[in-house]
């Protein structure tokens, strides 16, 4: 299991932050697990606006204080304390690995460090390499490509890993809940 961190910064809407959380050292969500979890996403809420929120990110920083050793009301207290509110999270991510089909994987990205977006998955062609895969879906943060993080390149610069690769792609995708979820979308013509 690959493990990956993200810093995510919103505002606090008319309902709050718009998420509920589990845990602290007082109310650990497993035995010897004292962390803080996301545990639900308020639809509509200022987190679910924002979208980089998921159930079961752990958060380890809130509004740059730590979360390691706090109790469930402590958590809250820190979490409540901005009108914006920046969360440090570690989340859970999976391997992928594609096979190349006549040169091609057949996956579309947007996003990049010059956009100030996540790199996603954006298409994915039907009868293709990124088709085939179960666990490859529209709306994937895609965090490595053959082993390089892609955090701090351009959408350019990702696009040209994913094209020197020529026979197999090794991708590390973190799955991301809602509308940009959708298992497929089908396109034709040309794909990376």
């Amino acid at each position: 299991s690959f493990v990956g961190t993200e810093t995510i910064r919103f505002e606090k809407g008319p309902l709050g932050l718009g998420f509920s959380f589990a845990g602290g050292v007082d109310a650990p969500t497993a035995p010897g697990d004292p962390h803080i979890y996301v545990n639900k996403i308020a639809a509509g809420g200022s987190a679910d606006q924002d979208g980089r929120l998921q159930v079961g990110d752990k958060i380890i920083e809130a509004n740059d204080a730590s979360l390691a050793a706090v109790t469930h009301v402590q958590a809250g207290e820190i979490l409540r304390t901005s009108d914006v509110v920046k969360l440090k999270i570690i989340r859970k991510c999976r391997r992928v690995r594609l096979a190349a089909i006549n040169g091609v994987y057949g996956l579309g990205i947007r996003g990049g460090a010059d956009a100030g977006s996540p790199v996603v998955i954006s298409r994915i062609s039907e009868g293709s390499a990124a088709a085939q895969h179960p666990r490859l879906a529209l709306g994937h943060e895609i965090t490595h490509v053959n082993g390089q993080s892609v955090r701090d390149l351009s959408h350019s610069q990702v696009l040209a890993l994913i094209k020197a690769s020529s026979d197999t792609l090794d991708l590390i995708v973190h799955p991301r809940r809602g509308r940009a979820s959708t298992r497929r979308q089908s396109t034709s013509g040309p794909g990376a």
